[in-house]
């Protein structure tokens, strides 16, 4: 298994049982996981780790969700945090529904449900681009 001690993700999903699956797929590989439940969290929080010396290595965000959607907050995080890759997590793959994040900026797209190693397969390859 892929030791990610060093990384730190933060997933943005509305869905807090998702987010604990998530937990437990990525429990292997020991990265530190942050949360946020909704864009107007996630962008808050994005707002504060700057002054609190947060390291963020990669974003996992959902696409629907309540208050702010994940277009809206990817359009927001690519602007100020242009080198941070985003991958889009979602329950919503309709057809060109990939090509649609891509487009708006997001740097991979995982659609739900998926298989843990299709997940870890993606984010080492957004956290080592070089590999």
């Amino acid at each position: 298994m892929t030791d990610l001690s060093d990384k730190t993700i933060f997933l943005v999903d509305d869905d807090k049982d998702f987010c604990f699956l998530i937990k437990m797929m990525l429990k292997k590989t020991k990265v530190k996981l942050l949360f946020a439940y909704n864009g107007e969290e996630a962008i808050q929080f994005m707002d504060k780790q700057a002054t609190q010396g947060i390291d963020i290595d990669l974003i996992l965000l959902d696409i629907q969700m309540p208050l702010i959607s994940g277009y809206t907050v990817i359009d927001l995080f690519k602007k100020r945090y242009p080198e941070l890759p985003v991958m889009a997590v979602t329950a919503f793959g309709m057809i060109g529904e990939r090509e649609k994040c891509i487009q708006s900026g997001f740097d991979e797209y995982l659609s739900k449900p998926f298989e843990e190693s299709d997940l870890v397969i993606l984010i080492n390859r957004l956290l080592n681009p070089e590999s």
